[in-house]
């Protein structure tokens, strides 16, 4: 098995930064300040821990002063540990920014981000937006170790270019460690504009695999067709598979299969998590179905 493209959550990068986008366009701005502990639902509290934690993480990734930093709106994430803040500051010009960051409340890190500049190309080239992507991983997200690969590069259109690193054991295994970083244009500048993490619950090995890979391959074949009310599953495409070997949807913290499968619909492609000790497949809460990849 060969490290292969992450999509986390199901959603390639792109799709998550899109996600991110069209929430900015549309959300409600009711303006929460440090001091606005309960903002958000009344009845979650989660909402204004969530607001202290974007506070004190955002101003740590932006590489110039969030002047006025406030956080006008808080969302739900897709899972409970999840909440998606909506920042807005003054930069040193004088002129506005506007950010989406999903903050883990159980990690207090900031796991998903998209809306400003985080990192400059000093040369549009390929090998300086790699070079500038690599660089704010290794500041920001990691861990980088001697098993951290590239395992992922995806140019779209001619503007975004979208890195994803992980930590792969020599059987080709991940460890549960993620990152990806997209450089592209923004405000006539080039740069880190996004990048979206996920960590290891815990040290886990293959040894506590109970469920081999093509185990793995009936389940989410067996889910996917009685999801789409596929007939056949010779119309369900084995596309890849991933073995990561801690997932924090697994009941144990433990490891996980991602299979992706193309279904008979034109570019229809999905991605299921297969509990490897159980056999089980381990559900999206927000959607209670598969994960589309695209």
């Amino acid at each position: 098995m060969r490290p292969t493209p992450m999509a986390q959550r199901g959603l390639p990068i792109p799709a998550l930064v899109a996600c991110v986008a069209v929430a900015l366009a549309f959300s409600p701005w009711a303006v929460l300040s440090g001091d606005d502990r309960a903002a958000g639902p009344a009845t979650d509290p989660r909402h204004g821990r969530a607001v202290e934690l974007a506070l004190r993480l955002l101003p740590a990734i932006y590489p110039n002063e969030m002047r006025e930093l406030t956080i006008r709106s808080v969302q739900p994430g897709s899972w409970e540990r999840d909440r998606m803040v909506f920042a807005h500051w003054l930069g040193d010009d004088g002129h506005e920014h506007l950010a989406g960051a999903l903050v883990d409340l159980a990690a207090e890190e900031i796991t998903l981000f998209s809306g400003a500049l985080l990192a400059l190309v000093t040369e549009d080239t390929a090998e300086e937006r790699l070079k500038a992507a690599e660089g704010f991983a290794r500041a920001h997200l990691g861990p980088f170790t001697e098993s951290t690969h590239l395992v992922g590069s995806v140019q779209t259109g001619d503007h975004s270019l979208h890195l994803t690193w992980a930590n792969v054991l020599p059987s080709g295994a991940w460890t549960g460690d993620w990152w990806s970083v997209t450089v592209s244009d923004r405000d006539g500048r080039c740069g880190v504009t996004s990048f979206s993490r996920r960590r290891a619950v815990r040290y886990a090995t293959e040894d506590e695999v109970r469920v081999a890979e093509s185990g793995a391959i009936s389940v989410a074949r067996e889910v996917l067709a009685k999801m789409t009310a596929t007939q056949s599953g010779e119309l369900l495409q084995i596309e890849q598979t991933r073995l990561v070997l801690s997932y924090f949807l697994s009941p144990s913290g433990g490891p996980v299969w991602f299979v992706t499968l193309r279904s008979a619909t034109p570019g229809s492609r999905h991605e299921l998590i297969i509990d490897a000790v159980s056999g089980k497949w381990l559900k999206d809460r927000s959607s209670g179905s598969f994960e589309p990849v695209s």
